[in-house]
């Protein structure tokens, strides 16, 4: 029968592919989504290097091209997918195996990092359901990353705790090298810079689900996975998607006791996100990176912490609630239906704490992102990252400067979330 046996009914047509499992099931297997990758046996070999007796893994590997990439690509795609059964025929041993899946030529609606995420994930899942091994731990990463050594031993440790449904594992882009030029490196920083102030300022303001959302770096369970509907299939940003949801579930951590390193390297395979940020970021006379104004972040902190107000509050003093909140807030509420949401959280709430978790599933991440926006259309300007990240390590007892540079301020909020290890029931 097995756990997930009617959501694989779904995906039938997944399933089809004869991949030969070997051995005994392991209780972690890594997902590598690979597109036009002839380095990911470096990635594989940093795997393996984390992995142990103790702490086998299996790897699935899916090569995937769009029909339209060209004849250029699908030869490099499918000489990597040849070089990568090669590459597991000599390295795989019995606490690391690796199973490369061929998915060429794909219509475009079926192509990108979502759908052969999904793909890899739905097959670990059917892996997994073999045994009827719901605890099982998936991983999801990228083709161009490294890992410390104790990798796979920390998320062991970490989904050992049988409250934990997802993770996501702490991540360094590397600052400095010889293998990319210095715009690249300066470039990277700006932007991880970005992701580390964005993150901060939704916690300083209230909001329980700020996590970092990085494909190349968390782990599900995979009975949670299976119960939250599996990795959807957007071309990009499938990996804060997926993420939101999983924080609906509860279970929600992170491992900050070891690192997952990815390139800093220049991409334009989608049309946002690090690769194209660092393109953007390193070409000549770029300016620096932006970051929402944190005018914007104390305006919905007043909002969020209003939150069981509205719980006991009747139609007519929500109202009032709403209307005394600053215009940025009231507007948006206002405009996205946040009145008739209430009332039907209110009406589905037997306690203050389940109003509480509707409250956040509505107010969510992506509501977040919306409302930022909405923000910086009408009332605010953004800033620099490096004035931003100034104005967020004073709120810290943190002197800084944006004349510090990216790099500097980075490290400063690198070690204050490394000591932050935070749990959402």
């Amino acid at each position: 029968m097995g756990f997930a046996r009617n959501y694989l009914a779904k995906r039938a047509r997944i399933f089809r592919r004869d991949i030969p499992f070997e051995g005994i099931l392991p209780q972690i297997i890594a997902v590598i989504p690979c597109f036009s990758e002839p380095g990911i046996t470096d990635t594989l070999f940093s795997l393996k290097a984390a992995s142990s007796e103790h702490h086998s893994v299996e790897v699935i590997v899916v090569v995937n091209w769009p029909e339209d990439a060209g004849r250029e690509a699908a030869l490099l795609n499918h000489k990597i997918f040849i070089e990568l059964q090669e590459w597991a025929e000599a390295h795989s041993c019995s606490s690391f195996r690796v199973y490369p899946v061929c998915c060429g030529d794909l219509p475009a609606g079926e192509s990108g990092a979502g759908p052969a995420r999904r793909t890899g994930m739905d097959l670990a899942a059917a892996r997994f359901n073999m045994d009827n091994n719901s605890g099982g731990v998936i991983i999801s990463t990228d083709a161009d990353v490294l890992f410390d050594s104790n990798y796979i031993s920390e998320i062991s440790g970490c989904f050992a705790d049988k409250r934990v449904n997802t993770a996501s594992v702490y991540f360094e882009h590397p600052l400095e090298g010889v293998d990319y030029p210095s715009s690249v490196y300066e470039a990277i920083a700006q932007y991880e810079l970005y992701l580390r102030c964005y993150v901060q300022s939704l916690r300083l303001a209230g909001h329980p689900h700020a996590f970092h959302t990085i494909g190349s770096s968390f782990a599900v369970r995979a009975s949670a996975y299976v119960k939250q509907g599996g990795m959807n299939s957007r071309k990009a940003g499938e990996d804060f998607y997926f993420l939101q949801k999983m924080m609906l579930l509860g279970g929600y951590t992170e491992i900050n006791s070891t690192r997952v390193i990815p390139s800093p390297r220049i991409s334009g395979r989608v049309p946002f996100g690090t690769g194209p940020a660092v393109k953007r970021l390193s070409a000549p006379g770029a300016a620096l990176q932006e970051m929402y104004n944190h005018g914007a972040f104390n305006d919905i902190a007043l909002f969020l912490e209003k939150r069981e107000l509205f719980f006991e509050a009747g139609k007519d003093e929500c109202r009032n609630i709403v209307m005394g909140l600053p215009e940025s807030v009231s507007s948006y509420l206002t405009e996205n239906g946040f009145m008739e949401a209430v009332a039907e959280m209110r009406g589905n709430s037997a306690s203050c704490s389940t109003f509480v978790k509707r409250f956040f599933a509505w107010m969510n991440g992506f509501r977040m992102l919306k409302f930022l926006n909405h923000a910086h259309n009408r009332y605010y300007e953004k800033i620099p990252v490096t004035v931003a990240a100034a104005v967020l390590a004073e709120k810290y007892g943190i002197k800084a400067s944006p004349d510090e540079g990216a790099a500097r301020l980075l490290n400063i909020f690198r070690n204050i979330q490394r000591g932050e290890e935070r749990f959402l029931e």
